[in-house]
């Protein structure tokens, strides 16, 4: 909450106070995920079962089935095992990497003792149906297995969706199967002058911008029984700063990694961007082709979706009525932004960056902000702010980027007309992605018994029905014995949310204040929830 701040919320801040923010953000995120490792832990170590066998549990954290592909993590002393369910349903698995681990890294006590036998550490792939609001468990058994992948070099990637190629330049050109439209030149760089300051983005008057149309890429491409992979590199001449820029140079350089995968059963490309700069005073976009001309752009905000034109009328008149900015349509998303029209849609998801525009003759393009470059905290006179600085005119060059940066984004597409609901859901399945925790015998921290016997395969909700409503958080009552749970609608029509495994409902406020019951029928409660309205649940 210390860096929810107005001016650290939003980056304006200098250099120092930026890396307080970044240094209190590492440590939230640090005791966040070591909570959600050590319940993993707790609830795995409870599984009454009378196997001995090293386990693996898949958890899904969306309240309905999951049958899809998803990674986990395998350390063990076995050169070769086996996975089986609780019933003894044996599960394919491929083996993606393999890595030799000291054992003094499992526990040190184990080299105290002087055993040095290596452990291996495994990165494995896997399809499987997961309990709705679960978790599904896995024996690690002895045996002779192919510990080894299945992938082949390709020049396309053939899924159920999609038909995929990388071109010379590293962009990519898509086949929808779904649609029969083809996409090219996706994931094409665009790079401009950034004249602005920490609050604003502001281009050099009469500049051409530098696209990657011509660069020189190395790809690898790789499809396996579960779907493809692609990895990309290539190296954007850029000029080093805005002097640069003005007299026309290309003396310095962006180099971008891109790893692509796609599942063959689902309609979405995962893209995880590895980005090194060494520019300054610059913006780098990632661009996106639909084929929709477009009027408005949809996207997600708290609990809901918003609209917005794809260019804001008041450009006409910004100045002549004395505007102190001029109003751009360069918005924020949360988890999803796209275009669409009555026969289908392409959109965007991300887990990291959230500003896009929608750019092009035909506004037909997403243009995906991957990251801006500037060096002073407040600037006067900008083209698109005239006038006074918004903030003091303070140098940061933290702010210009140099160095690594990493991001995660995806592109999904669907045929027929737009559901909010439907996109929303994706969007949530994207950024809630399968948990796994492997329990082995050895443990650097140790912990006792909990007393509390959890079962092999386990589900607490289960969404009933037709898709129609978004999750937003279940979560621990604040002061009763109970779960909340907190649910919206995106769409423009009413929606009843049918949830299965409570005894008890009632409708609560946000403050968790009761307002009335719920009938439960058989630990099925119905809930209806209006347009663009949050409804919270407390269930016992």
């Amino acid at each position: 909450m210390k860096n929810h701040a107005h001016d650290s919320i939003g980056c304006c801040c200098s250099d120092k106070v930026h890396r307080e923010i970044r240094n209190r953000l590492f440590i939230a995120e640090e005791k966040t995920d070591q909570l959600i490792e050590f319940y993993k832990r707790k609830i795995t170590d409870a599984i009454q079962t009378d196997r001995t066998e090293d386990r693996l549990t898949a958890f899904n954290l969306l309240p309905y089935k999951r049958n899809e592909v998803f990674t986990a993590t395998i350390i063990t002393k076995l050169s070769s095992f086996q996975l089986e369910d609780e019933t003894g349903n044996r599960i394919d698995f491929e083996v993606l990497e393999k890595e030799v681990i000291d054992p003094g890294l499992i526990d040190r006590q184990i080299v105290h003792y002087g055993n040095y036998d290596p452990f291996y550490k495994y990165t494995v792939q896997l399809k499987d149906t997961i309990p709705a609001m679960g978790y599904k468990t896995y024996f690690i058994l002895e045996g002779e297995n192919s510990m080894d992948h299945s992938f082949k070099e390709v020049n396309t990637i053939e899924t159920d969706f999609y038909s995929i190629s990388v071109n010379k330049n590293g962009t990519l050109k898509i086949f929808d199967k779904q649609t029969n439209e083809l996409f090219d030149q996706v994931l094409l760089l665009e790079n401009g002058g950034d004249d602005g300051d920490e609050y604003d983005y502001s281009p050099l008057l009469g500049e051409k911008l530098i696209y990657s149309h011509d660069v020189e890429a190395k790809s690898i491409v790789r499809q396996n029984k579960y779907g493809g992979e692609i990895t990309i590199s290539l190296c954007l001449p850029v000029p080093s700063d805005l002097e640069a820029r003005k007299n026309g140079e290309t003396d310095c350089s962006v180099d971008v990694k891109w790893h692509i995968t796609v599942a063959k059963s689902k309609p979405i490309l995962h893209i995880h961007a590895e980005i090194e700069n060494y520019a300054k005073d610059h913006r780098l976009r990632v661009l996106v082709p639909t084929k929709i001309a477009s009027r408005v752009s949809f996207a997600d905000n708290q609990f809901g979706l918003i609209k917005r034109g794809v260019f804001d009328e008041a450009m006409g008149v910004w100045e002549k009525e004395g505007w102190s900015e001029r109003p751009d349509a360069i918005y924020p998303m949360l988890s999803f932004v796209g275009l669409a029209n009555d026969n289908r849609g392409v959109f965007v998801l991300t887990n990291s960056t959230r500003e896009y525009e929608i750019v092009g003759d035909k506004f037909d393009t997403i243009a995906i902000t991957l990251f801006r470059s500037i060096g002073v905290l407040g600037k006067e006179e900008l083209i698109r702010r005239p006038g006074r600085p918004s903030g003091i005119k303070l140098p940061t060059p933290d702010s210009q980027m140099i160095g690594k940066l990493e991001l995660d984004f995806a592109i999904t597409t669907y045929a027929g007309t737009f559901d909010g609901v439907k996109i929303a859901r994706i969007g949530k399945e994207y950024t809630t992605k399968i948990e796994t925790y492997n329990k082995i015998p050895y443990d650097a921290m140790k912990l006792n018994p909990s007393g509390i016997h959890t079962p092999a395969n386990f589900s607490l909700l289960e969404e009933i029905g037709e898709t129609v409503g978004v999750i937003s958080t279940l979560k621990k009552a604040e002061k009763e014995d109970a779960l909340v749970l907190r649910l919206y609608n995106p769409s423009e029509q009413g929606v009843n949310v049918k949830m299965k495994g409570a005894q008890q409902a009632s409708e609560v406020n946000l403050n968790e204040t009761y307002l009335h019951s719920l009938d439960v029928e058989q630990g099925t409660f119905t809930l209806f929830i209006k347009p663009n309205e949050v409804k919270t649940v407390q269930l016992k």
